[in-house]
């Protein structure tokens, strides 16, 4: 999937970003390229915006399935509900068919809270002291010194 135009130099990067190239590989590629620096710049963001384009697509689909998937599992829920019941009700607790056999039987027991204020204290964990870091950073961004913790800030391309 192009979203642009790209000289054949280019589309054979994009071909080795398909297949799995590494980065080196890719670095070596269009360092080979003796483009104009603004024509090279433009390219490579062709090349950037044409991935971004695909991963979002690629999320698109995969929330897609994952929707399809759960809808799948509920429907195998409800037939193995309705089957249960159905069995429970004609008194069933083993069937054996052709290809399957059906058996109901006791689940593993799981714990319910019902009053959680009531549970005596040697059942409790402390949790493990946790690093506020939101304070941690605003003290910092104050001027105020936090041993052990300090601030960096670098740089990065946006391409627009």
């Amino acid at each position: 999937m192009n979203l642009y135009t790209l000289t054949s130099n280019y589309s054979q990067v994009l071909d080795l970003i398909d297949e799995g190239a590494e980065m080196m590989c890719l670095q070596d590629t269009l360092d080979s390229l003796t483009d104009a620096i603004e024509d090279k710049a433009e390219n490579i963001a062709k090349i950037i915006k044409t991935i971004d384009a695909e991963a979002v697509a690629l999320k698109t689909e995969e929330k897609r399935l994952s929707d399809r998937r759960k809808s799948l599992e509920n429907r195998s829920k409800g037939l193995k509900d309705y089957l249960q019941s159905n069995l429970e009700t004609v008194g069933l607790k083993k069937l054996k068919g052709k290809l399957f056999s059906f058996n109901i039987q006791k689940n593993q027991a799981s714990l319910h809270i019902v009053d959680a204020d009531k549970i005596p204290i040697n059942y409790w964990v402390v949790p493990e002291p946790i690093l506020d870091n939101a304070s941690i950073k605003e003290a910092l961004k104050e001027g105020q010194l936090v041993e052990g913790a300090s601030l960096s800030q670098g740089e990065s391309l946006r391409i627009r």
